[in-house]
């Protein structure tokens, strides 16, 4: 029995496409509801390294 990893990766790349435009409409409501309840910390976040408050390493950690 032989295995092609190939084959294997074009089917589930396939499957998931499937799933993905399955389902569109639900991910990117969940998308928008994620990024418009963080909105608030990603706007002090970038804030704060405009002002100087953190350096990159703590930028680039939160």
């Amino acid at each position: 029995m032989s295995f092609d990893i190939n084959v294997v990766l074009k089917d589930m790349s396939g499957a998931i496409q499937g799933i993905l435009k399955a389902h569109i409409g639900e991910i990117k409501e969940y998308g928008k509801e994620v990024l418009e309840n963080e909105k608030a910390s990603l706007q002090e976040l970038a804030e704060a390294r405009i002002k100087g408050d953190i350096d990159d390493a703590v930028f680039e950690q939160e």
